[in-house]
C-alpha cells in the first residue's frame, strides 16, 4: 500500500479531494434536507391551527352564535393558542405575528400589542438579538408603539432593528430602508 501511494501520489491525491469533495456534498445536501423538512413540519403546524382554530370557527355546526365578526374569530385564536406551542417558539411566533397583523388591520391595538410583544420576546429568546426575523419584529413592534403615540419607545426598538438591520441584511436591503423610513417618521413627529 505504501509503495502504490508513493508511486502514484498525483492519482491518490486526487482520489482524496474527491473524496472529501463528495462527503462534504454529502453532509450539506442532509443539512439542507432536515432544514427544508422542519420548515415544511412547521408551516403544516401553523396551516393546521389557523384551519381548526381561525377558520373552522366559521363552521355553523360548531358555532352556536348568529353572527360571527373578524374579532371573534381572532379571539378564539387567540384563547386556543394558549400553551399549545410551548416547545415550539418559531411556531408559536409566526402564528402570534398573524395575529398582531391581524388585530392592527382591525384598530384593535391593545390586543396587536398583547401578540407583537410576545412575538418579539419569543423570537429574541429563541433566535437573539440580530435573527433577521428577531429584527423584523422590532420593526413591527415600532410601527405598533409609532400608532400608539408611543414615540420614545417606537424611537428606541427602531433605531436598535436599522442598527442590525444595516449589520446583518446590509444598508440597502428592503427592511433596512423601511426601518428607516418608520424613524424618519417618528422623528418628524417629535419635531
Amino acid at each position: 500500500m505504501h509503495k502504490f501511494i508513493r508511486r502514484n501520489k498525483t492519482l491518490v491525491l486526487a482520489g482524496l479531494v474527491l473524496l472529501v469533495t463528495l462527503i462534504s456534498a454529502s453532509v450539506v445536501s442532509t443539512l439542507f434536507a432536515i432544514q427544508a423538512q422542519h420548515q415544511a413540519r412547521n408551516a403544516a403546524e401553523i396551516n393546521i391551527f389557523l384551519n381548526e382554530h381561525l377558520l373552522g370557527s366559521l363552521n355553523p355546526l360548531k358555532n352556536s352564535a348568529d353572527e360571527v365578526t373578524a374579532s371573534s374569530l381572532l379571539n378564539r385564536a387567540s384563547d386556543n393558542l394558549k400553551d399549545q406551542f410551548k416547545d415550539e417558539p418559531a411556531i408559536e411566533a409566526s402564528i402570534r405575528q398573524t395575529l398582531a397583523s391581524a388585530y392592527r388591520e382591525l384598530g384593535t391595538l391593545e390586543s396587536a400589542q398583547t401578540h407583537q410583544e410576545l412575538v418579539l420576546q419569543l423570537r429574541h429568546a429563541s433566535l437573539g438579538d440580530q435573527h433577521p426575523d428577531t429584527l423584523e419584529s422590532m420593526y413591527a413592534t415600532a410601527v405598533l408603539y409609532r400608532e400608539q403615540s408611543r414615540y420614545a419607545e417606537a424611537v428606541q426598538l427602531a433605531e436598535q432593528a436599522l442598527d442590525g438591520q444595516k449589520r446583518v441584511l446590509g444598508p440597502e436591503h428592503t427592511s433596512t430602508l423601511l426601518t428607516m423610513n418608520v424613524l424618519g417618521g417618528i422623528y418628524e413627529v417629535q419635531g
